[in-house]
């Protein structure tokens, strides 16, 4: 149940890598690097902030959801939200590193590299499912999706793609306007409602959705 769930949010970095990837290759048939590099950061800072956002969500109100959606005989299942919120995130930042990758037209580079990934992951997953379950498959996922973000931004950081930590301080004030929110002593889906305005509000205000200036 908590992958069913968090398989609905991998279509937001799948619906953003489409609008981006165009943009992407004109800047670099025209090669304008400084439009690049800020579509580059823009694209990772909006992903960042909605990958900070789940995993906020998925350790304070993922079992409340998963009981909701499914009762309390799924409760595990929210518990896993966790790990797998985490590694949601991480694969936000994977999918756009993959993009511009694949813009660059560098993806017979990385081939090599996410094969030593698929590799390690194997090696994990043998080891560590058979003694930890369904713990060690979600914690596994983790690590695996870490390195593929690593890997991939090492990659993009020798061609010029670095991402601007300008912007994180206002995504972690977000981040905690959003945690306030979903601690108040209020009913679930109230306190979702409630704690997503004043996310809102708070991503409108600070201006955290630098992707729509570049589109």
């Amino acid at each position: 149940m908590a992958y069913k769930v968090l398989e609905v949010l991998l279509a937001v970095p799948a619906i953003i890598g489409g609008l981006v990837l165009p943009l992407a290759a004109r800047y670099l048939a025209l090669a304008d690097k400084t439009s690049l590099k800020q579509l580059f950061n823009d694209s990772f800072d909006t992903l960042l902030a909605a990958g900070a956002a789940i995993i906020a969500g998925g350790i304070i109100v993922g079992t409340p959801i998963i009981i909701l959606l499914a009762g309390g005989d799924f409760a595990v299942a929210g518990q896993l939200l966790m790990p797998l919120s985490l590694a949601t995130a991480l694969i936000f930042i994977g999918n756009v590193t993959g993009y511009f990758i694949f813009a660059l037209g560098k993806q017979r580079q990385i081939i090599p590299l996410y094969i030593m990934v698929a590799i390690t992951a194997l090696i994990l997953y043998f080891i560590l499912i058979p003694r930890y379950s369904y713990w060690g498959a979600a914690w596994g996922t983790v690590t695996v999706e870490a390195l593929m973000a690593v890997v991939s931004l090492t990659l993009l950081k020798r061609w010029g793609l670095v991402p601007s930590v300008a912007r994180w301080p206002k995504i972690l004030l977000a981040t905690a306007i959003l945690i306030i929110g979903l601690l108040l002593p209020l009913p679930l889906i109230l306190k979702i409602l409630v704690a997503g305005l004043m996310y809102g509000v708070t991503v409108w205000y600070l201006k955290l959705i630098p992707l729509q200036k570049s589109l």
